[in-house]
């Protein structure tokens, strides 16, 4: 989800506004944004112009294997609920 959000956003966005997005607290984004950064497909630095502000950006050489995730996920969302629809 978290990935599906960069992506959305161009693949970067502050701290502050993927806590908005995830409409979750920092506390629970912070170990998800860990994880990827130790699974190497994101990274999390301090913007130059305000230190205050992070920034969490999809690394470059990892947009194209983030994207193809993100479309295994989604094809794999939309046939569980088409299976669950047809069992209606």
């Amino acid at each position: 989800y978290v990935l599906g959000i960069l992506n959305l956003h161009k693949g970067q966005l502050t701290v502050k506004e993927l806590q908005g997005e995830f409409h979750h607290p920092i506390f629970a984004v912070s170990p998800i944004l860990k994880c990827l950064i130790l699974k190497g497909l994101v990274k999390k630095e301090r913007c130059e112009l305000d230190e205050r502000r992070v920034i969490v950006t999809i690394k470059r050489e990892k947009f194209s294997k983030v994207t193809m995730l993100i479309q295994a996920y989604y094809n794999y969302l939309e046939k569980g609920i088409q299976v669950k629809l047809n069992n209606k």
